[in-house]
């Protein structure tokens, strides 16, 4: 469990969703957040335990981390749920100070963004591991974990601002949180163009400069090789600078 002293209740604490494929995207969306942030907590899940389906195996295979947020905080605090495929564009502390009022769970149209009370009564049911369960052995289907309330009841449900999630939709000073949310269009993923490959592009260079994300660690990765068509669509002159550290760059 990952609980907190007291002293650190007011600071963002964030669980990014991540496979193991997904280390690097992780690291670009964590560095995205620490970049515009004073002070975060966050807490990666590409290389955790985590409760994931043998029936259905999901690409991504984190789909039942943000259920599993109050038990890994250990039924305290707030915690932001974020999948591993996005680039914030705004300090998140404005998203953690969200009034909840009642409410257990805030969350964009889709659940890629959550706001969570983990000590909320609203919460307290929440077993990731149970619904990893039920949707391998038949008694819930995979697509039926993503009604409407998301195992929250109405009462405790409420809504955050759509710019916290906009969904491979960009403009500058409105974006406070850019998803590349279609699999078959993440530029790392595929290989092929987005039109806006060039902010996460950006941005994984920026966690370089910075020395968040070593250059070598690039080429494990799965996504090595569209990594660097990237940056040799949208900053070649990088490629020099970084070619003793890029392996079968020419």
């Amino acid at each position: 469990m990952f609980e907190r002293p007291e002293s650190r209740e007011s600071v963002p604490r964030i669980v990014i969703g991540g496979g193991e494929s997904d280390k690097i995207p992780a690291l670009v969306t964590e560095y995205s957040i620490k970049a515009r942030c004073d002070d975060a907590d966050v807490i990666q899940t590409h290389d955790l335990d985590r409760p994931m389906m043998l029936v259905h195996r999901n690409p991504t295979l984190f789909s039942l981390v943000r259920w599993w947020i109050p038990q890994l905080c250990g039924f305290k605090g707030r915690a932001i749920y974020l999948d591993s495929d996005m680039v914030l564009q705004t300090d998140i502390t404005e998203l953690y100070n969200t009034p909840m009022k009642t409410r257990a769970v805030l969350r964009t149209s889709d659940p890629s963004v959550m706001l969570i009370d983990c000590g909320h009564v609203g919460v307290k049911h929440w077993d990731a591991w149970k619904i990893r369960d039920a949707v391998d052995d038949g008694s819930m289907r995979y697509h039926g974990m993503w009604g409407s309330t998301n195992f929250t009841a109405l009462e405790h449900l409420g809504a955050l601002d759509d710019a916290w999630n906009h969904r491979d939709q960009y403009e500058q000073g409105v974006t406070k949180n850019l998803h590349y949310t279609a699999l078959s269009r993440q530029p790392w993923r595929v290989g092929s163009e987005h039109p806006h490959e060039h902010v996460w592009t950006h941005e994984l260079l920026a966690a370089i400069d910075n020395g968040f994300i070593k250059a070598q660690d690039l080429p494990l990765s799965p996504f090595y090789e569209n990594m660097i068509k990237m940056v040799e669509r949208v900053a070649p002159d990088r490629l020099e600078k970084y070619r003793g550290l890029f392996p079968k760059v020419k």
